[in-house]
């Protein structure tokens, strides 16, 4: 994350320190979705009472075209997940789409934001990648060889 001066790396979408620190935030805004999209999403994983915060969102096609639009406010106390709302727009498989979620404080100042950058179009599984999860530890079952 850090070069040999102790200067961040920037390479790629801002290096791997603002990875870190977009991962590792305790307040973030996400968007429920499998093949379409479902609902938007707030979390406050600290101690202090946010307050009635607005959630803005922004859905565009690779080529810059609007989707839609919206905002909300959503009431987000100490240790709290909520509901934003929903989110629906017909996907279509043909088009690329980038979605963009902030999340902002009584006073504006920007709490959290996430970008989605074509998020359904998954890429296929590797060839010989496991398909088996085991729901009770949530991780993937590899076999030796042959999977079973």
């Amino acid at each position: 994350m850090y070069d040999y001066w102790g200067r961040p790396k920037v390479e790629g979408l801002g290096g791997g320190l603002r990875a870190l620190n977009e991962s590792n935030n305790p307040i973030g805004i996400f968007m429920e979705y499998k093949d379409a999209p479902l609902a938007v999403h707030a979390v406050n994983d600290t101690l202090a009472d946010l307050g009635d915060c607005e959630a803005e969102w922004v859905v565009t096609t690779e080529s810059g075209g609007e989707v839609t639009r919206g905002k909300a406010h959503v009431q987000l106390g100490p240790d709290s997940h909520a509901r934003v709302g929903s989110l629906s727009f017909p996907v279509q498989k043909e088009l690329v789409y980038r979605v963009a979620l902030s999340l902002y404080a009584p006073d504006g100042l920007e709490l959290a934001r996430n970008i989605y950058l074509d998020p359904f179009h998954h890429p296929p599984l590797p060839e010989g990648y496991s398909r088996r999860m085991d729901p009770d530890i949530g991780m993937r079952l590899c076999w030796a060889g042959e999977e079973k």
